[in-house]
């Protein structure tokens, strides 16, 4: 069996972060709670639930959001996932 690692890069709204890397949602209003929700749901069909995680986050920078399309501040995080080939 063979597992390799690689890493995609989205632009995460920087309000998101706080419950993404430390999952801390105190400062979250309802609807940024379900954003964030529903990123964790995307990237557990999208990548299996257990197999990502949170890498590097770069630094805060105004731009549109891979997810849901928001315009304001993002950051570059990327995404670890492995990849299993059963050999």
């Amino acid at each position: 069996m063979t597992i390799e690692f690689e890493i995609d890069t989205y632009k995460i709204p920087a309000f998101a972060l706080p419950a993404i890397v430390n999952d801390d949602y105190t400062a979250l209003l309802d609807d940024d709670e379900a954003f964030v929700d529903n990123l964790f749901a995307w990237l557990d069909e999208e990548y299996g639930q257990g197999n990502w995680h949170i890498g590097e986050v770069g630094e805060q920078y105004f731009a549109r959001a891979d997810f849901g399309g928001l315009v304001g501040d993002v950051c570059d995080v990327d995404i670890a996932y492995k990849l299993v080939d059963l050999d």
